[in-house]
């Protein structure tokens, strides 16, 4: 895969209200309206520096310009005319801050696997040596933690209901495995397969 480096001008736009850009997950207005003001003057050649290895991902690059500075409509406008994963992947996460959720699993399904964490993993999983296929793992996670809509995007099977006689503890909206060690059934509504102990290795 090639990258595409980004423009000065693109650079210069994600340094803008840096420290609130991107910082809630379901905005409820958008960013400055300069900011605004110079993306409705770019074009996806004006995000990239120098020749435009794929028009598809600048396009990409713009919309998720227009999503950093919490500007969804003019985000999707632009991803939903993308028929690749990239373009399905930013389709999903921009309905995704929007709060409509179920849309946002439509276009996660659609994208399918995305190429770039892919690739981080897959050559993590082609190393002979531990230590550098944690560089590639370490990467890859980077990749989630630097986008908390995307760790929503890589677990996107939303929790939908569990069996009576199961007390969860709690369940939180971006992650409702986080505490699924704590969850139990009471002792007296446990069943015979509930019964079975947890093997213990051998010291």
């Amino acid at each position: 895969m090639t990258l595409d480096p980004l423009s000065k001008a693109a650079r210069d736009l994600l340094r803008v209200n840096a420290d609130v850009a991107y910082t809630k997950l379901v905005p409820r207005e958008p960013g400055p309206a300069a900011v605004a003001d110079r993306l409705h003057s770019m074009s996806p050649a004006d995000v990239i520096a120098g020749k435009i290895n794929d028009a598809d991902d600048a396009a990409c690059v713009l919309a998720a310009l227009w999503l950093w500075h919490d500007y969804l409509d003019e985000s999707h406008t632009i991803c939903q005319a993308i028929e690749t994963p990239s373009g399905s992947y930013l389709h999903a996460m921009m309905h995704r801050r929007e709060g409509d959720f179920g849309n946002a699993k439509y276009w996660v399904a659609r994208a399918g696997r995305h190429p770039a964490f892919d690739a981080l993993v897959d050559s993590a999983l082609t190393q002979t040596r531990p230590a550098a296929a944690h560089v590639f793992y370490r990467q890859a996670y980077a990749m989630l933690i630097a986008d908390a809509p995307a760790i929503w995007l890589f677990e996107p099977m939303n929790f939908a209901g569990m069996q009576r006689r199961i007390h969860p503890t709690g369940m939180r909206a971006d992650a409702w495995w986080a505490q699924l060690d704590q969850w139990s059934i009471p002792v007296a509504e446990r069943t015979a397969r509930d019964r079975v102990a947890l093997a213990r290795n051998k010291p």
